[in-house]
């Protein structure tokens, strides 16, 4: 199918003349090298980035320096708060460590990994 024959929202808008189309292909080739690379190693750096958040989050909660903190302990009815916020921080590292060390989502949560014919039994 030519660009011709694509319906008119699946071309992009490319001006052709004036200030707008040179500055368009000037940038052109920087927009692909950004979209190629994020492509490339996006889905890791948003893995790292979120690990990064967890450890953070977690590690507050364990020094009690967390602002959530009291709010976790009056939402948490079934431990005691200063019993829970400890364990919860433990919990929010280790997701983030295993994120950075590339475990698989579902074994870090407490799930299974699944085996089969689509991830053949690596895990993410």
């Amino acid at each position: 199918m030519t660009e011709s024959e694509k319906p008119a929202s699946e071309v992009p808008y490319v001006p052709q003349r004036g200030r707008l189309a040179e500055l368009w292909h000037r940038f052109d080739p920087v927009d692909q090298a950004i979209a190629t690379f994020m492509e490339r190693v996006g889905v890791r750096l948003l893995r790292i980035s979120i690990a990064i958040v967890f450890v953070w989050f977690g590690a507050l909660k364990l020094f009690d320096l967390s602002p959530a903190a009291d709010l976790v302990r009056a939402t948490v009815y079934w431990l005691p708060g200063d019993v829970f916020l400890p364990i919860l921080g433990v919990w929010e590292v280790l997701i983030g460590l295993f994120n950075l060390a590339l475990v698989s989502a579902a074994l870090v949560v407490g799930g299974t990994a699944r085996v089969g014919p689509r991830n053949q039994g690596r895990l993410m």
